[in-house]
């Protein structure tokens, strides 16, 4: 792994990024403002090849809707690590964060499936519980994806009834396809274009386009202004996301 995602609540994320400054940690982006971050911040060690990451929240403005992050909290467990007890997402919840975060990252890596897998052949999965969940939180066809992934690549085991109504879901299975193949071909699909697919309101889809206005630590680096300028960075972002993609689009086609 690169780096340990830790899940604070907002209040506390002072006090805990003070504590991993004490231990030696720094700001991967120094003096940042903090309208610049979306839901994470980055500390890093010179001494260490894994950062840290601590979210306040658990997904992109567009999948946030579909993590309830009190309801997590509520239902934690407790597993050992080095002897200490570290609270965890319960069995069901984590199978739904899985799949949404592999889904947030267009299934680009294969270790995430083995995740997945791992976590439905090693565990009683409340099947019900899981799709009532999904179907209530709009997360149905990213739940869907991700176990036909699971199954299909990596053979993990699904009740009978649970392997029908995933590959029901035509987006999911459409998806699917089209992931294994980038598997086979070393080539990754684009993160957003999975996740526009997989939204399942036009009203998500539209907060989803809106949310690539918002500028992010890269804008700041660059161009720096003023703190009192910072609306002009809404102005530059697309020009700076363009000039990105046509790079990446002549890179690809050399």
């Amino acid at each position: 792994m690169s780096d340990l995602d830790l899940l604070v609540a907002p209040a506390d994320l002072a006090r805990a990024r003070d504590l991993l400054r004490n231990e030696g940690y720094t700001d991967a982006f120094p003096g940042t403002d903090v309208r610049f971050w979306c839901n994470e911040m980055l500390l890093i060690r010179h001494d260490s090849q894994v950062a840290v990451d601590l979210h306040w929240e658990l997904a992109p403005p567009h999948f946030r809707f579909m993590l309830d992050v009190a309801g997590f909290r509520a239902r934690l467990r407790y597993v050992t690590i080095a002897g200490q007890p570290v609270a965890t997402f319960s069995t069901d919840d984590l199978l739904i964060f899985l799949c949404l975060h592999g889904a947030k990252h267009g299934w680009s890596s294969l270790s995430w499936l083995c995740d997945l897998a791992r976590l439905i052949d090693r565990n009683a999965i409340d099947w019900d519980a899981v799709f009532s969940y999904a179907s209530s939180h709009r997360a149905s066809t990213i739940l869907f994806l991700g176990v036909v992934l699971a199954s299909d690549l990596l053979g993990c085991e699904l009740p009978l009834e649970v392997r029908h109504r995933c590959r029901s879901n035509r987006t999911a299975t459409s998806l699917a396809t089209a992931i294994r193949s980038q598997f086979c071909k070393h080539q990754h699909l684009r993160a957003r274009a999975i996740q526009f697919r997989l939204l399942e309101r036009t009203r998500d889809k539209v907060r989803m386009a809106l949310s690539f206005l918002k500028p992010d630590p890269f804008d700041l680096a660059e161009l720096r202004l003023p703190a009192t300028l910072f609306p002009v960075y809404y102005l530059t972002r697309p020009f700076r996301l363009v000039a990105k993609y046509a790079r990446l689009v002549l890179s690809a086609n050399r």
